[in-house]
């Protein structure tokens, strides 16, 4: 089976997307999303060759004051 790749430009071009902060991480990118709240929308999207068993790279996060949609 074929997986969809993605990669944060496509996502950064798509209308009435922005970015509100940048933040870096001394940890891998599955790290991160384990510590990440949020609920996964799209199965193993950005996360196709992910060896670490992550369900996705991209969570869809609840909204409030500080908080973003997407991580």
């Amino acid at each position: 089976m074929a997986y969809s790749t993605y990669h944060i430009d496509d996502l950064l071009v798509a209308p009435g997307v922005e970015i509100e902060q940048v933040l870096r991480f001394d940890v891998s990118e599955c790290e991160v999303n384990r510590m990440t709240e949020g609920r996964i929308v799209v199965a193993r999207l950005g996360a196709s060759d992910c060896r670490a068993g992550c369900g996705s790279h991209l969570k869809l996060r609840p909204e409030g004051p500080g908080t973003s949609q997407a991580c």
